[in-house]
């Protein structure tokens, strides 16, 4: 085997780890939810009450003040961090130009097709999608607004609001806090773009 498939091969196993390839690291990355958003997002996970457990206790998921976190120093927390990491890396598309030139394929950006996966499955939701475009198109323009501008602003019953908010923030999309909601600083900083496009489509 020659260098340059060696390397193919370790990029495809990196690649393969980052979470719009891989359901457990999307939990991973999602982290801190309780237990019911946990079931929510992800119930061919939660649901088998045995393997569940056993995740649990490999990746060092626990229990804290009503939510689930990764415990310090767990395997899922170092997974978690090594892509982040990644994210970082990969952000930058001279890197990704130079692994693609060794690997002659293109190599994707992993962190955007993460966000794009979380964007695309509110946005394209019967129920909800055409409030979270909304909402969205707003939060675009401001670092935070108060919920009740949004209901103001946003042409939809106030319950259709309130499910689209908690939505957007379970996927780490919006930050809610003190009665407020903003997109949170590093999709802001690095995909708003991404985002008017989406809420356009």
């Amino acid at each position: 085997m020659g260098m340059s498939e060696e390397f193919k091969q370790l990029i495809n196993s990196l690649l393969s780890l980052t979470p719009s390839r891989s359901r457990i690291t999307q939990l991973l990355m999602l982290l801190p939810l309780s237990e019911s958003e946990a079931r929510e997002l992800f119930p061919d996970i939660v649901e088998h009450d045995e393997m569940w457990e056993l995740l649990r206790i490999v990746l060092g998921i626990e229990a804290r003040d009503d939510k689930l976190v990764l415990s310090r120093n767990s395997l899922g927390s170092y997974i978690r961090e090594f892509i982040e990491n990644s994210f970082s890396i990969l952000r930058d598309p001279s890197i990704r130009g130079n692994i693609s030139a060794i690997v002659g394929s293109m190599i994707s950006n992993p962190e955007r097709e993460w966000i794009e996966l979380r964007l695309k499955s509110v946005v394209s939701d019967e129920e909800l999608g055409n409030v979270v475009k909304k909402i969205l198109a707003l939060l675009a323009d401001v670092d935070y607004l108060d919920i009740a501008e949004i209901e103001g602003k946003v042409q939809a019953n106030k319950s259709q609001i309130r499910r689209a908010l908690y939505v957007l923030s379970i996927l780490k999309i919006i930050d809610l806090t003190n009665g407020k909601a903003g997109i949170y600083p590093n999709i802001r900083r690095n995909y708003l773009q991404l985002i008017k496009d989406l809420t356009k489509s």
